[in-house]
């Protein structure tokens, strides 16, 4: 997992499981290298946090020129559901704005799949034989309704995609030490409280629960890699809704070169 500090200051971690493939950039960049002031210092990237919009914008610049300046960035309307949208040439200016989803999937080069978070998931997926790739934004509500499965559902019946074939990386999140559910009963399905944890009290391992769905839909475990940093626990490195409430949001991308 190589940690990276860019000239302009923006640390970044990279996967190790794409790191034979340079036709892609991706990147999982930390709270570090923005303008941003507290409490959302430095490199928030979220409009909606409260944060000043021209140091988003600014920051948000930061993170394609770290990976590539040629590339175009794309947000979507993160809702907590499970759609995955298709990325194409285009972009989503428009009167409406990016489109309500938390997958985003593109065979397209030159476009810059950038997800949001402080303490959700970030799922990257790859395909390097139909050369496609996505990413995920996988809050505790998306993945008790399995929105990595359905986005790899999705890239098998669009793009012909097979899952075995399927490189995944995924982000720091809120870990199992710290994602406690106290009224799981109503929350969280009978089907998955096996992956509530032996910890005292009620916390839930979600990184497994991504990892097991990936898996059941052919992905290679040893194809997964999971970045083993807890949101909550290392607030030098990450925002945290569940640990600071008002906070700004780090950015997971991965992108197609050529």
């Amino acid at each position: 997992m190589p940690d990276n500090t860019a000239s302009n200051g923006v640390r970044f971690f990279e996967f190790e499981v794409f790191k034979h493939h340079t036709e892609i950039v991706n990147g999982v960049f930390t709270r570090r290298g923005g303008v941003s002031h507290a409490p959302f210092d430095s490199l928030n990237t979220s409009f909606s946090t409260g944060d000043d919009p021209e140091s988003v914008s600014r920051n948000r610049q930061r993170i394609v020129q770290t990976l590539d300046a040629q590339s175009v960035p794309v947000y979507i309307n993160q809702v907590h559901g499970d759609r995955t949208v298709e990325v194409d040439a285009g972009s989503w200016d428009n009167p409406f704005g990016p489109p309500a989803a938390d997958g985003m999937v593109t065979a397209h080069p030159k476009r810059l799949l950038v997800i949001q978070v402080a303490d959700c998931q970030s799922v990257m997926l790859y395909d390097p034989v139909k050369r496609v790739a996505a990413n995920v934004h996988a809050g505790w509500r998306g993945s008790i309704r399995n929105i990595v499965g359905k986005c790899i559902e999705h890239m098998a019946s669009r793009f012909g995609t097979r899952p075995k074939d399927l490189l995944a990386g995924v982000g720091p999140s809120l870990g199992p030490c710290c994602a406690e559910f106290v009224n799981f009963e109503n929350e969280i399905p009978p089907r998955l409280h096996g992956y509530r944890t032996e910890k005292e009290g009620v916390f839930f391992d979600f990184r497994k629960m991504s990892a097991d769905h990936m898996v059941q839909k052919g992905v290679k475990a040893a194809n997964i890699e999971l970045m083993d940093f807890c949101t909550k626990c290392r607030p030098d490195l990450f925002y945290s809704y569940r640990r600071d409430k008002v906070t700004g949001r780090f950015a997971s991308a991965i992108g197609i070169l050529n």
